[in-house]
C-alpha cells in the first residue's frame, strides 16, 4: 500500500488477532506526538535514536526498526508516514495484528515493523 501524499509504501504480512480500535487509534496518535517532539528538538527531519521506535498505549503496541543500519535507516518522516498509513489501512480493512515492511521511494527498504497486542508482565 502506498501512503497517499508520500513516497512511503507498506507491505503487510502475518495477519493476526483482532485489536481494540480505541487502543490502536490512541497508540498511533501518541506515537505521532512523540515523533513531532523528536523532529522539533532536532530542528527538522532526523534519524530515529537507536534505529528503532516503540510505543505502547492500553493493550496496543507499535514497533519499527531500521532495516540495515547505517545505510538503510528510518527517519522521523518515514515513521510519521507509516503511522498515517497504518491508520488508513486499518480504518479500511480492520484493526488486527500485522507485520509490515517499509519502503521509501527515495531511500529504498528502510525498515520493518509490527502493530499488535502488548504483552503484559505478571
Amino acid at each position: 500500500m502506498r501512503v497517499p501524499g508520500s513516497d512511503v509504501s507498506l507491505t503487510f504480512r502475518n495477519y493476526g488477532k483482532l485489536l481494540y480500535q480505541t487502543d490502536i487509534s490512541l497508540c498511533l496518535l501518541e506515537s505521532e506526538g512523540e515523533l513531532f517532539t523528536l523532529a522539533v528538538k532536532a530542528k527538522g527531519d532526523t534519524y530515529l535514536p537507536l534505529n528503532k521506535f516503540d510505543k505502547n498505549y492500553g493493550q496496543a503496541t507499535v514497533a519499527m526498526n531500521s532495516y540495515s543500519p547505517p545505510t538503510q535507516r528510518l527517519r522521523a518522516s518515514h515513521t510519521v508516514h507509516v503511522l498515517r498509513g497504518l491508520g488508513l489501512f486499518m480504518s479500511l480493512y480492520g484493526y488486527f495484528e500485522v507485520d509490515f515492511d517499509i519502503w521509501s521511494g527515495r531511500d529504498g527498504n528502510v525498515g520493518i515493523g509490527l502493530i499488535g497486542l502488548q504483552t503484559l508482565e505478571a
